[in-house]
């Protein structure tokens, strides 16, 4: 990947010269450098949020943010290092019990959101807005930080609000381990951005529109001047503080939106991030599955090509779908409920209709807010429970060890025939995969997904589900940039 925080900036852009002065410590200059800056540009987003930085240092760093010290060296302990060399090679040999543990966590500590999108069941549900309870957050840091090097600590809400957030940064940060997450960016301010910066973290923005109206559109309960604040913010940021963090943006690609990918690929190349993921649309059932690139494909993969190659000229890194298949399935019953897709005339599957291997059954595992363990982001399906298990008897249990079995099948989970992730056996695009899986394939899955609803139907009768609390983002804090 290449970033501009690496760049270096010329000697005599006024700006750069600011910067200059804030890394050594020359704050008095560069508040003049910045005021100057602002005298001649009142509009200045960047000269502003320089001030504010030499405010907050001169301050002293006051905040929740200043005992969250640098982690410093990111290179491997002997431990983690043979783990994960280990776990690499029974990945590739296939291995179903295994002696290495996931280099990787994907921890969902809250499902609390702030946001209300519509391309995301919270957008439309009620649902329990829940943080990971304590003795089983501990237990699963206790049990894992010996051998993981990167944690994912994005669930099913935004990571940012909740209980325990700062504590989970501090407790993996201070063990070397890569802090990876996705947020909606409403509360980053400078002291947060600082904080995430120096430690090095991977951060991934949602954004899923280049202009007010898309993003407030779709990205509901964003702001379209809070974003450009924060992506101001971490330009400046990491032009100031240097380091290895990276921030790309994840972009959930559907017809209404499409024909700003462009537009997205310039603004991160105007704010120096690293990488752009276009994520395919995921049916949910509602309306909004009218918007899914499959009901255009030819004008998809034409404009995901023209990006595609704007990035490549403005260097870059651009990951995205397969090209969609004109015959995909396009209908959300298709793809989400797995009846047979239209136009597929083949009996039997093509060999090798996967694009590539998953390696998140061996290479990471997910933690729910609930103490459920799942192979990944995109699986429900339970592996076990650490209120009752340890997690190292789950990691080789019965089910973990057949799931790493069946995901190399011709036939695999039903979730993973549908997933959009794209380090996934699709890569990205399931429409493409399911055009050559065959009628008898097909309608294995359609027989499967009947009796999964059909017991559903029975075992309900025998639960009592949870009182559900209100929607989140009703009651969520109102955030401001300025916030410490």
């Amino acid at each position: 990947m290449q970033s501009s925080s690496t760049t270096i900036p010329s000697i005599s852009d006024p700006l750069a010269q600011a910067d200059d002065a804030v890394r050594l410590g020359s704050l008095k200059h560069a508040r003049d450098l910045y005021q100057s800056l602002l005298a001649a540009n009142t509009d200045s987003l960047d000269a502003r949020i320089g001030l504010q930085y030499v405010d907050y240092i001169e301050r002293g760093r006051p905040g929740r943010f200043s005992h969250l010290a640098p982690s410093g060296s990111t290179s491997l302990n002997t431990d983690k290092l043979r783990n994960l060399q280990l776990n690499q090679a029974e990945f590739e040999a296939g291995h179903t019990f295994l002696l290495s543990l996931p280099p990787s966590l994907t921890l969902e500590h809250t499902t609390r959101c702030n946001f209300y999108c519509p391309h995301c069941t919270k957008g439309y549900d009620i649902y329990m807005a829940l943080d990971l309870e304590k003795d089983l957050f501990n237990k699963c840091l206790d049990s894992l930080l010996p051998y993981i090097t990167s944690a994912e600590i994005t669930g099913f809400g935004e990571p940012t609000i909740g209980r325990d957030y700062l504590e989970l940064v501090d407790r993996l940060s201070s063990q070397g381990v890569r802090i990876d997450f996705n947020t909606n960016t409403s509360t980053l301010t400078l002291p947060h951005l600082e904080m995430l910066i120096r430690n090095n973290a991977r951060i991934i923005y949602s954004i899923d529109g280049a202009i007010r109206e898309t993003f407030e559109a779709i990205r509901a309960g964003g702001n379209w001047d809070h974003l450009q604040w924060v992506l101001h913010a971490t330009h400046r940021l990491r032009l100031i503080l240097g380091g290895e963090s990276t921030f790309s943006i994840t972009f959930v690609a559907m017809r209404r939106n499409i024909a700003e990918l462009p537009l997205i690929v310039e603004m991160a190349h105007r704010f120096g991030l690293d990488l752009i993921m276009v994520q395919d649309y995921q049916p949910i059932g509602r309306e909004l599955d009218q918007e899914s690139l499959r009901f255009d494909p030819v004008r998809s993969n034409r404009i995901i090509q023209e990006a595609r190659e704007l990035a490549k000229r403005l260097h870059i890194e651009f990951v995205a779908p397969p090209p969609y298949q004109v015959e995909s399935p396009t209908q959300a019953s298709e793809v989400k409920d797995h009846p047979a897709p239209r136009k597929r005339r083949r009996l039997l599957p093509k060999w090798n209709r996967f694009p590539r291997r998953c390696p998140h059954p061996w290479h990471t595992t997910r933690v729910k807010v609930d103490g459920e363990v799942t192979p990944c982001c995109f699986s429900v399906r339970s592996m076990g429970n650490l209120k009752s298990q340890a997690f190292q008897g789950i990691w080789n249990g019965w089910r973990y060890r057949t799931f790493r079995w069946w995901i190399e099948s011709p036939l695999p989970p039903p979730e993973c025939r549908i997933c959009h992730v794209y380090e996934g056996i699709n890569q990205g695009n399931p429409g493409n995969t399911m055009q050559e899986e065959g009628l008898l394939i097909s309608w294995a899955y359609h027989m499967e997904q009947v009796i999964f609803n059909l017991w559903s139907r029975i075992s309900s009768r025998w639960k009592k589900p949870p009182p559900p609390a209100p929607l989140y983002f009703k009651k969520g804090k109102k955030w401001s940039p300025e916030e410490e």
